[in-house]
């Protein structure tokens, strides 16, 4: 969604994460992240939390949904 008062791009990303990198990410909550590879997201929020909830047999996931926030004044 792209609120036009603010400017700001909202996007989401669903994803599986071992619990031991989960909690990695809620120490650095509010901080820069900096993944390893290209990190794809939608406007579509159901969609993402489709792909975070599909079922896994391992026992050591969590379902993550990401909401990012991008700034669009900022873009050249």
């Amino acid at each position: 969604m792209l609120s036009l008062e603010d400017n700001i791009l909202h996007v989401y990303r669903g994803m599986k994460l071992e619990n031991e990198e989960f909690e990695r990410l809620k120490e650095n909550q509010g901080k820069l992240i900096s993944p390893n590879g290209y990190l794809s997201a939608s406007r579509n929020k159901p969609m993402a939390v489709h792909f975070a909830t599909k079922p896994t047999n391992r026992s050591n996931i969590v379902c993550v949904l990401f909401q990012i926030q991008c700034d669009i004044k900022e873009i050249d």
